[in-house]
Order: structure tokens, then sequence, then C-alpha cells
């Protein structure tokens, strides 16, 4: 036990992590040993003791002696096993710190049910019901019923003076707590415990500065909270909350808001004016809150320095107890230390668990207004389905991290050069076709990591960024080796699985590139991602990213399948409207117009064919496309005669599909022409039924009688 003194004063004690499962005025109880008699004396009687700590252990409470400790300014319990915060410190009037996280507690408050009045239908009707009216008609002597009475008692667990039952068998154990007389409470830490509701007497506190209530099972919050105005960390992730409480736009002074975890998703508002009244807001954790879109009123939060908008898998790794049974839990659910026995997953636990993998964020892009971030430093927003990221994204001009990795990114914004600060950036498994061509004037950028997308090349000049050391481009589609490779200053480099072989990385570098190569690729797989400025930014990278990775490809995909492919944008290009004119009266879905109507063979003209396009002139083609644009792909190849189908792939990379007309038919045109004459050659010769087709409808009679 660890005891300071100040001139024969004992004012800090430290019990932590001893094992002690109980704690008494006779000694501490460990699975050891059973008594620590000269220790407990110095601990029972010195009421100058200010500090307490007894963490880490398997306590399932506290004496009520504690009570005497009349000075105590900070007691830590967290991690041991209570189910409830004890009683003797009810009265702790000098109380500051009080951490209770890790247990098992759940509050009920002091204005609760009382058991004993409202639980009357547990009791027996007839109080005497069981009393004999002659003692002498028991078979037993009294002698027997002591017996009987003191070994029956002792198969039976004692439990706490404070708990209460009823005659039915039920154990009904007090756990209200009233945190009135707490009044210089500034701490309170009851993260990862059984809390179904929120006090009453907590939000009556006048000075708390740090709450932290996360990791429970809230589902509303009071409709006031006296200490609003002087928090500065407030806590809510991990919960069941459903709606952000009004007096958030009071929290005047308070620097961290966490709201993650939460399924809030549309009721996520803000007051207009949380800009003003919540100004000194620096890092706001907004993860796995079931949103669709970015709150428009906290981009008014100019000082905001952390943004976190991710989807994390779970938040509660050991969480597997749920939320038992109450009062009528059997006592057999629990061992001796106060551990809940694990004998099979309770089904609403699972449900539970479920419902926190759905709490997921959506969002499709980032709002404009999130240029008023200035002082931004971090950015988080990792798989939450991101297919576009604004021009204004350059204007952060104090973002040092950012991370978007495990999104729908295609390309990114060209302000993203402008981003002067940036240290360290993670584009990895989204669907980037290229990197910003003038990145080598980022002067910061340290750390790239662009893993899983479908960058054809990197940039002609990267190897001028003299500040970057970790570039990972691992699984794109990069086809040439980059020049000047062993010019950068890189300490980490991964190029695997691209479009060349491990001979062809050879061929264009030589033997002693390769092995240098190699050892930088091993520090990348190899490394633990901890970086000094991400520590101080509390960012902590995914290292599963450089798992499992494999080696430079065997076979060349862009050339074992360009053959296939060339092949087939042949057969795209030779396509034209003009082969499939070839037989009479096709439309532009390939239908003929056999198929719509009557045609007469003398009358049929069938236009001669155009000359196929050589497989040399088709090579030409593609050589002369290569340098301009991308590689030799199905997908990046354009059907130059047929513009109208092309798709569009962003600003100032190609020609949209909207902007070309598409091309006439002539074969169509002049099977029109016939089907005119053809319509006009009987009038005033008899009646002549013509059957309409889908493609060309004719006038019907009475058709537009009721046109006036």
């Amino acid at each position: 036990m660890a005891v300071n003194e100040t001139k024969n004063t004992i004012t800090r004690i430290d019990l932590s992590s001893k094992g002690y499962f109980s704690l008494g005025k006779r000694g501490f109880a460990t699975e050891e040993s059973d008594s620590s008699r000269g220790e407990i004396n110095k601990f029972t009687l010195s009421e100058t003791i200010q500090e307490l700590n007894i963490s880490k252990n398997k306590l399932s409470e506290l004496p009520f002696e504690i009570s005497q400790l009349v000075h105590l300014t900070e007691v830590n319990l967290s991690e041991n096993c209570l189910r409830t915060i004890p009683q003797a410190l009810q009265n702790s009037t000098t109380l500051k710190t009080l951490n209770c996280s890790h247990n098992m507690i759940s509050i009920s408050d002091i204005k609760s049910l009382n058991l004993e009045e409202n639980f009357d239908f547990l009791k027996p009707k007839l109080e005497n019901k069981l009393e004999l009216s002659n003692p002498d008609d028991s078979i037993y002597s009294e002698e027997d019923m002591n017996d009987s009475s003191t070994s029956s008692s002792s198969k039976i667990p004692t439990f706490s003076d404070k708990s209460n039952s009823v005659d039915s068998g039920i154990l009904l154990v007090d756990n209200s707590f009233d945190f009135t007389n707490l009044v210089n409470l500034s701490y309170l830490d009851l993260s990862h415990n059984e809390l179904q509701f929120f006090p009453e007497s907590l939000s009556q506190l006048p000075n708390l500065q740090f709450l932290n209530v996360s990791h429970n099972y809230l589902t509303c919050l009071p409709p006031s909270l006296k200490s609003a105005t002087s928090l500065r960390h407030l806590d809510l992730s991990w919960n069941r909350l459903v709606e952000v409480p009004m007096w958030v736009g009071q929290l005047g002074r308070c620097l961290k808001l966490s709201l993650s975890g939460n399924p809030i998703g549309d009721a996520m508002e803000f007051p207009k004016n949380v800009g003003k009244t919540c100004r000194r807001i620096q890092y706001l954790d907004m993860e796995n809150t079931f949103i669709r879109d970015f709150p428009s009123a906290l981009t008014t939060l100019l000082d905001l320095r952390h943004l976190k908008l991710s989807n994390k898998k779970t938040s509660l790794v050991e969480s597997n107890k749920s939320i038992g049974g109450g009062y009528f839990e059997r006592e057999s659910s629990w061992d001796l230390f106060g551990n809940k026995k694990n004998n099979s997953y309770n089904q609403n636990t699972l449900q539970n668990e479920k419902d926190r993998f759905l709490h997921r964020n959506s969002l499709w892009t980032l709002p404009p207004k999130i240029s008023n971030f200035v002082g931004l430093v971090k950015l988080e927003a990792v798989d939450v389905g991101l297919a576009d990221l604004p021009e204004a994204l350059g204007q952060l001009r104090s973002l040092k991290i950012l991370d978007v990795s495990k999104n729908n990114l295609s390309w990114i914004p060209k302000s993203f050069i402008d981003l002067s600060a940036l240290e360290f950036c993670n584009f990895s498994k989204n669907s980037i076709l290229m990197l910003p061509l003038d990145i080598e004037t980022m002067p910061n950028l340290t750390h790239l990591l662009a893993a899983f997308n479908m960058v054809a090349e990197l940039p002609d000049n990267i190897h001028l960024l003299k500040t970057l050391q970790t570039l990972d481009v691992y699984e794109n589609q990069i086809f040439n080796v980059p020049n000047h490779l062993m010019e950068m200053n890189l300490t980490r480099f991964d190029l695997a699985q691209n479009d060349f072989t491990k001979q062809a990385f050879k061929d264009h570098t030589n033997q002693d590139v390769f092995e240098n190569y190699w050892v930088l690729q091993e520090n990348l797989r190899s490394w633990d991602g901890v970086l000094l400025e991400n520590q101080r930014q509390n960012y902590e990278m995914d290292t599963s990213l450089f798992l499992d990775r494999k080696e430079f490809r065997t076979v060349v995909v862009v050339e074992t399948s360009s053959h296939s492919n060339r092949s087939i944008h042949k057969t795209n290009l030779d396509l034209t409207y003009s082969d499939i004119d070839s037989e009479e009266g096709a439309d532009f879905h390939g239908n003929t117009d056999s198929d719509h109507m009557e045609n007469e063979a003398t009358e049929d003209e069938v236009p001669p064919e155009p000359e196929p396009v050589s497989d040399t002139e088709m090579d030409d083609w593609t050589n002369h496309l290569d340098p301009y644009g991308s590689p030799p792909k199905l997908s990046y190849r354009h059907n130059l005669l047929r513009m109208d189908q092309e798709s569009w792939w962003g600003s100032e990379q190609f020609c949209p599909a909207d902007l070309h007309a598409t091309p006439r038919n002539e074969q169509i045109l002049k099977n029109w022409e016939r089907e005119r004459q053809r319509s006009t050659r009987h009038v005033g010769r008899g009646r002549r039924i013509e059957r309409q087709t889908v493609t060309l409808p004719l006038l019907r009679d009475s058709q537009f009688d009721d046109a006036i």
C-alpha cells in the first residue's frame, strides 16, 4: 500500500491493483492473504486522508466507515465490481473528483420507488399466516430450530445491510445515490457502467467541469443541466440517445463534446447561434450518429480543431454484458466477486450490439461552409460513403491530418494542393483515378497513403516533393515504374500489386535500386503507424491496412488482357449504325424494320458497308492516345464515333456526353420516307389497313376530336 505522509499526517492512500475483494475494519482480504492489520489501522484512523485510490480490485462494496474521511477530495473506484456508488460518499461535501468507471453501476434516484411500500403485492396477505397458534404443536424443539436456522444461514451468502428483502424471497438492492450534497464535485466519470437513466440529483450539481457518462444505456437526458455553463468536457458517446438536449446550446465554456455512437440521425439539431454561445468548442466527435448531412449550424464553430465523422466498427469490444433483470434477477447469476456469470449470450445484448453496428453515418459530401473551420487541424471521415470533396477543402490552411479512407472518392479537388500545412493524408480504399499533378508544391506533406485505388500513374514531378517520407500506392493500376525513384527521400514505399511485374521493375531500373526499394517496402509493411504529430493530435492510424499484402504480380494484367480489350474495343468502334443498318430498317435499339412493318423487296436498298478499321490503324490510334490520356484499358478508352455515349470523368478531364448530339442514321431516315410514301400511295384507291408499328405510330381516326 502506497501511503504519502506529511509531518506524520497521511494525505494519500493507494490500494490499486492489490486484488482486494473486501475492505473492512479488520483488514484487507485478498485471494492470497486475509489481513494486513498494520495498514488498516492507519487507514481507518486517519481523517486527514484527501486522496483514496482503490481502483483495479474486485470490490463489490465499501465499508460505511469511509464516511469518516471528512477531508476526501479525490476518490478512484474504477475497474471494480461495484453495482452502485457507495452511499458512504453521499455526504462528502469536500469531494471534488470521483471516478467510478468500468463497474456495473446502475443508479436509481433518491426520489425513486420505495420498494417496501410500493411492492406490497410481494408480501403475504396474512403476516402471521405461517405462525402456529400453539408453539407446543411443533415437532421440533427450540434447540433444533436454532441449529437449523444457524446452518441454513451459513449456506446463504450475506449481503449488504443496505439490501432489503421481502417475504417473497426476491432480493431488493438499494442502489440509490443522492448527489445533492456533493456541491464541490467538479470531475465525475461514470463511463462503462449500466446506467439506464440520468439521475435528477446529478443534474442539479452546479460546479461540474468534467462529465463522462459514455458507454452506458441512457436513452434520454434531463431537460436542464445546472452545470452546463461550467462544463469543459462532456462525453455522451455510445449510449442510446435519440436527440440532442436543448441545454447543449449553453455550453459556453465547453472544449470537447462527444456524441458518437448514439442513433440521433435527423434529430441532430443545434441552435442557429451555437457558434456564438459555444464558441470555445475545439473537439467534436460525431462518429456513428446515423446522420445523413452535416448540421449546417455547426459550421459556425470557428475555433474547431478536431472533427471526427467516421464510422467505427464498435467501441464496445469487451462488452458482452447485458442489462440484468434488476431486482428480479437470480442470485445464482453472480459469483462471489460480483461478476456476472456468462453461461450464454443474452439475446437482447446481441440485438443491442447489432443496433450499434447499424448506426452509421452516410455523408456523400461535406458542406462548402466547411471553409469556416480555419483552425481545423484534424479531419476524420472514414467509411461514411463520401463521393465528393468540396473545393472549399483547400481553404483549411491549418489542416495537418486528413483521413478520408474507405469511401467512394474518384477525384481529388484542385484546391487540395493549397493545404500548405498538411502532413498526413490517407486516401486508401477509394476509387481515385489520379493524384494531383502539382502535388510537389505542398511544402509539408510527409505521409501519403493511397493504396487500393485506381491511380494509373504517379505525377511526373512527385520526386521533387522532398518532404515526403511515406508513399503507399499498393494495388493500384500504375503501368510504369516512376522515374527518379531513388531521388526521393522516402523511408517507406510500397508499389506492389500494380500493372507491371517484378522483372519489369528491374529492367526499368537496376538491381541496386530494386534492393533499396525492397527495404522501403518492408519498412512500410512492418510500420506500427506511430507518429509524434499524430500522437499530439490524438490520431490513431489503422495499421490493418498493411497486413496480408502480396508481392509484385508475376503476370502483367494489362498486357495479358490488352488483346482482348483491344478486340472488344475494336468491335465497339466497328459496330456503328451503318453496320446495324445493313439489315433492313434497323432502329436505335438494333431492331430491324421487318419486325414492325411489311417490306417490299423491290424497294429495299442496302447501303454499302463502311470499310472496317484495320488492327494497325487501331494500334496507331491507341498509341497516340496514350501520352495524353489514360493507359490502354477498356475502362478508359473512348468510342470517338459515338461520343454521345461517353461518361463524364470530371472537370477538365473529358467532354461530357451532353455536348455531343446523337449522330443521324441515314438508313432509318430512308425507311421512314419509304413508309410515308407507302401510306400516301393508296389514298383514294380504297381502304387499306396498315399495321401500325411501335416505333412509328400513325394517325388514328378521331384522334384529335377532343381538341378545341
